[in-house]
């Protein structure tokens, strides 16, 4: 039995092994939405909600292995990601589990690299959500192309959707001069 040793990296506990095969975080957050009216001039009362209560857990198995674990308690759909994803050479992985649909670069984006305070409303209209499935991402300096076979909605139904969603992501090239 081996101890694994516990640092702090840019504000994050992190634990790791002597020879860096296997490492792990453990993080979290909580986001509250909140209002309070004060004239009357409104039906609308004042109160705050919990809009996500979050615990994750991001691991790494050996030199090409890894696995997240996020569950979101104030959500009705606790569970956000759940996956393994094998690095298959330095420039690609192949992700098995429950994860964002990469059908815009706007839907895989974390809730902390928002630009703004939300998605914008044409990606959470149109936009596809979280589901059970099986993609590929290939990622260069200039662009990352992802594909992959997802079932039509983890949380409500089981059947298997038939399409194939491709989502690519551009962006030009920049000169150093």
């Amino acid at each position: 039995q081996r101890e694994l040793q516990g640092y702090m990296d840019e504000g994050l506990v992190k634990f790791k092994s002597d020879n860096d095969k296997f490492s792990f975080r453990v993080g979290g957050r909580v986001a509250i939405d909140g209002a309070h009216y004060i004239d009357d001039y409104t039906d609308r009362g004042s109160g705050a909600k919990f809009s996500a209560a979050r615990i994750r857990i991001i691991s790494k198995i050996g030199s090409k292995v890894d696995m997240k674990l996020d569950v979101d308690f104030a959500s009705k759909n606790w569970l956000k990601d759940a996956y393994l994803r094998w690095h298959t050479n330095k420039n690609g992985f192949l992700r098995v589990g429950n994860f964002a649909e990469p059908f815009s670069a706007e839907n895989i984006q974390s809730t902390m690299d928002y630009p703004f305070i939300n998605k914008s409303a044409t990606v959470a209209a149109l936009g596809t959500g979280r589901a059970i499935g099986v993609s590929y991402r290939y990622y260069h300096k200039y662009f990352w192309a992802e594909g992959g076979v997802f079932s039509q909605n983890s949380q409500t139904r089981q059947k298997l959707s038939k399409a194939v969603i491709w989502a690519m992501h551009c962006q030009p090239a920049c000169s150093d001069a």
